[in-house]
């Protein structure tokens, strides 16, 4: 049977501080090789943006590139 609640994927329900979510602006090391798309789940390592793996600790999720 089809899905009909229409999910969305990773969405964040509270920001860890309280408050309102608001997006960071971080770097992608222009040696990365791995291809990281709007919506995939990411870790931070040395100040870089990097695509989460199954067994990493996220820090959240690409929204979009600018």
């Amino acid at each position: 049977m089809a899905n009909t609640d229409k999910p969305d994927g990773f969405t964040p329900a509270y920001h860890m501080y309280g408050g309102v979510i608001r997006p960071a602006r971080m770097k992608i090391a222009s040696a990365y090789d791995t291809a990281i798309y709007s919506g995939d789940v990411v870790t931070l390592a040395s100040g870089y943006v990097n695509q989460a793996g199954a067994t990493s600790t996220p820090i959240g999720f690409l929204r979009g590139l600018l």
